[in-house]
């Protein structure tokens, strides 16, 4: 059920699958646009107060381990989130908790050590959820901020 007062978009870079879930939810905002250009792809949006991610940094990550060795479309990223959050707005991941790189084999979840804390973000919360598909599978589940100063 939606919350009074509160406006959805959601998005995905797949035309298909906008389609689908269009289908299945037709009275929900569904638009095609690309996590790394949010910016160009949702024009004229008021800022949002919050961002939400289930798989968007993990493949991002992934994608950069794998072609690049870099973070370079995970920083891309957030820039663009960023760009598209309101001041003092939150963005919230559900990420894979893994060693390979994600995780960053710590306790501290890869998006917060070496992508949004050294780019002025603040951490409000993060857990490690417990999946109920298996005792090795956990995800990081993090709240961000970034308090947008103005001239």
């Amino acid at each position: 059920a939606a919350l009074q007062g509160v406006q959805y978009v959601g998005v995905d870079v797949v035309p298909a699958a906008i389609d689908r879930q269009k289908a299945r939810y037709p009275a929900l905002d569904l638009r095609v646009a690309d996590a790394r250009r949010l910016r160009r792809d949702l024009p004229g949006e008021d800022p949002f107060d919050v961002v939400f991610d289930k798989g968007t940094a993990d493949a991002l990550f992934i994608y950069d381990d794998r072609t690049r060795g870099t973070d370079d479309h995970v920083i891309g990223y957030l820039a663009q989130v960023d760009a598209v959050l309101a001041d003092d707005g939150r963005f919230v991941v559900v990420a894979c908790a893994r060693d390979d790189g994600v995780l960053d084999g710590t306790t501290e979840p890869r998006l917060w050590t070496t992508v949004a804390k050294p780019r002025g973000w603040t951490l409000d919360s993060h857990e490690i959820l417990q999946s109920d598909v298996g005792e090795t599978r956990t995800f990081d589940f993090l709240v961000l901020r970034r308090k947008k100063t103005h001239d």
